[in-house]
C-alpha cells in the first residue's frame, strides 16, 4: 500500500465547527499538534488505513445500534433512531471509543487486510479451498468454516468488516452498554432499563470462538494432528499473504500466544528476526522466510534481519519465551517501570 500522509479534515466540517478567532485555532489545537508533529512517520496510519479503518469502525457501531434497536418497542426504537455517523461522534467526544483492545482488533484487520492487497491475496483463498476438499475431516471441516468466516467478515464490497464477536468479552460489554447509554439519552421514561437489559441479552448471545482468529487457530490445530506442519508450509503461508495462519503456526512452534506472535511477525527486523528464532527454525528456512518477506511483509532490511537471527542464542530465546509467558498487563507495567528497574 502506498504510504501517505493522511488528510486533513474536510473544509466543510471544519466550517461546521464554532471557531472564535486565533486562540482557538492555536490555543485549543496545540496539544494535539505538537503531538502529530512529532510522530514517527513510519508509524503513522496511510491514509488508505485510516479510511478503512473508520469504515470498520462505523460500521461496528451501526450494527450493534441496529442490534438494539430491535429488542426494544417501535415506539422506543424510533426514538432511538440515530445516524451512525452523529453516534460514533458523540462516542468518541466522551472517549467511549478510544480504548486499546478496540483498537488492536481494528489495526490488525488493517494490517491484514494491507498484506492480503500487497501479496494479491489469491494463493491465501486458493489454499484455503484445497483444505476444504482435503481427505481429513477435521481440515476440511476447521477449512470450511475458516471460509465462512472470511466471507461473514467482508462488506458487499469486499472490504473487512467487525462484528461483536470479534471483539474481546470485556470490550465487547464495554462497548455494547457505552452505545446503549448513547441511544437512552434520546428517549424517556424507562429507555434506560429498556435499552441496558437488551444489552444485556445480545451480550448474551457474544461468542469470540468464530472470529477469526479463533478459526484460524482451529485450522492450525487440524493441520498439526494431521501432521502438516512443516518448513514448507510456512513459506506457502508468507507467499500467499497468510499472516494470520502464519502467525499461528509460529506461534505453536514458538510456544507463545498468537497474539505476541503477530505482533513479531508485523513489527521490524528485529522482531520479525526473533520470532523465526523463537520457533526454533533451522537457519536455511529462516533464510527463505526473511527473503521473501521483504516483499510480502515490507521487510526493510533482510540482511539485518538474517544477521539478528544468528545472533539470537537459544538462552536469549529461552528468556525471551518465559517473558511473554507472563501475564500481558504485568509486561506493560514492566515496559512503563522500565526493565531496569
Amino acid at each position: 500500500m502506498t504510504e501517505e500522509w493522511p488528510i486533513a479534515a474536510p473544509a466543510e466540517a471544519a466550517a461546521d465547527r464554532p471557531v472564535d478567532g486565533a486562540l482557538r485555532r492555536g490555543g485549543r489545537r496545540l496539544a494535539t499538534v505538537a503531538t502529530d508533529f512529532f510522530l514517527d512517520p513510519a508509524e503513522r496510519l496511510t491514509e488508505q488505513e485510516r479510511a478503512l479503518m473508520t469504515a470498520m469502525l462505523h460500521g461496528l457501531v451501526d450494527t450493534i445500534a441496529d442490534e438494539l434497536r430491535v429488542r426494544l418497542p417501535d415506539d422506543m426504537a424510533k426514538a432511538c433512531d440515530v445516524a451512525g455517523a452523529a453516534l460514533v461522534a458523540e462516542l468518541s467526544h466522551a472517549g467511549l471509543l478510544q480504548s486499546e483492545p478496540l483498537m488492536s482488533v481494528l489495526l490488525r484487520r488493517a494490517d491484514g487486510s494491507g498484506v492480503a492487497q500487497a501479496t494479491g491475496g489469491q494463493g491465501g483463498r486458493a489454499l484455503l479451498q484445497q483444505w476444504a476438499a482435503d481427505a481429513d475431516g477435521d481440515v476440511a471441516a476447521a477449512a470450511m468454516a475458516l471460509i465462512l468466516g472470511r466471507t461473514r467478515a467482508k462488506d458487499r464490497f469486499g472490504r473487512p468488516t467487525l462484528g461483536l464477536g470479534d471483539l474481546p468479552q470485556r470490550e465487547a460489554e464495554r462497548l455494547c452498554h457505552g452505545i446503549a447509554a448513547a441511544l437512552a439519552r434520546r428517549c424517556s421514561g424507562p429507555a434506560e432499563v429498556a435499552l441496558a437489559d437488551a444489552a444485556q441479552e445480545l451480550l448474551r448471545s457474544h461468542s469470540d470462538d468464530q472470529c477469526l482468529e479463533a478459526l484460524e487457530q482451529r485450522l492450525v490445530g487440524a493441520l498439526r494432528a494431521a501432521g502438516r506442519l512443516d518448513n514448507e508450509l510456512l513459506i506457502v503461508l508468507l507467499e500467499a499473504g497468510a499472516v494470520g495462519l502464519l502467525s499461528q503456526v509460529l506461534a505453536h512452534l514458538g510456544a507463545i500466544r498468537a497474539e505476541d506472535a503477530w505482533d513479531l511477525l508485523l513489527g521490524r527486523e528485529e522482531s520479525f528476526a526473533l520470532l523465526l528464532r523463537l520457533a526454533s527454525l533451522p537457519r536455511a528456512t529462516a533464510a527463505t522466510l526473511i527473503g521473501r518477506a521483504e516483499s510480502a511483509l515490507g521487510l526493510g532490511d533482510p540482511i539485518a534481519a538474517i544477521e539478528r537471527f544468528d545472533a539470537i542464542s537459544e538462552v536469549q530465546a529461552s528468556a525471551e519465551r518465559r517473558r511473554l509467558a507472563l501475564p500481558l498487563p504485568f509486561r506493560q507495567a514492566q515496559e512503563r517501570l522500565g526493565r531496569d528497574g
